[in-house]
């Protein structure tokens, strides 16, 4: 064998387990999670978003420029077209406070203003997303008409992936039968904030 031959098979070598390398990378950040927090039992009382009123009340929490909640958008659009009318639904979309609106206005915006029956509402600094505990973007929070957390967590079942999954499957139980096995999910998304660092002081009124 020939020097260039042999430098030929090394690179090929080398390429080859850098390619599998990548690959293994990719499909282990497909599947972290990201940042959860205990989630609080009832609705939280310093909320400036409504109470729920006699019926469910679904809430999503987003990162505006996280790719992997395209994902959720999309699922959150499947499981509204079946259960639309069992539950007022909105999505928390993150926007620092020295931001204007159109920051958060962003592709994602769009999409979630295309989907009938939600409301679409800026969180400045995040602070709707702290007080429910949504560290992660695509965080979903299902309340029951009293205010009771039902199940919390994320409805796909990994980063940035459609299809069938255990979040949106428990959710779906709850808005049709009142009743699910699973009450909780991992989140696979970008992070709204940083679970550890101390909690923002309460925003005054119109901030959402």
């Amino acid at each position: 064998m020939t020097l260039s031959r042999l430098n030929l098979g090394i690179l090929t070598t080398v390429w080859a387990l850098g390619v599998v390398f990548c690959l293994c990378g990719l499909a282990a950040y497909e599947g972290r999670p990201g940042a959860k927090e205990p989630a609080p039992a009832c609705w939280p009382e310093d909320s400036l978003l409504a109470a729920p009123a006699g019926r469910y009340r679904l809430l999503m929490f987003v990162h505006p420029g996280c790719p992997c909640t395209r994902a959720s958008v999309a699922e959150l659009g499947k499981l509204l077209s079946h259960t639309a009318d069992r539950a007022d639904v909105d999505v928390v979309v993150f926007r620092p406070d020295a931001e204007a609106e159109a920051w958060a206005e962003t592709g994602l915006w769009d999409s979630l203003c295309a989907l009938a029956g939600v409301r679409v509402r800026h969180d400045r600094g995040g602070r709707e997303a702290r007080r429910f505990r949504a560290a992660t973007s695509g965080h979903v929070a299902l309340f029951d008409a009293h205010g009771a957390l039902r199940f919390h967590g994320g409805i796909t079942a990994t980063r940035g992936h459609e299809g069938d999954n255990a979040g949106s499957d428990a959710v779906r139980a709850f808005l049709r039968q009142g009743a699910s096995a699973t009450i909780e999910t991992p989140v696979f998304g970008c992070p709204i904030y940083v679970p550890a660092s101390p909690r923002q002081a309460t925003a005054p009124e119109g901030d959402v």
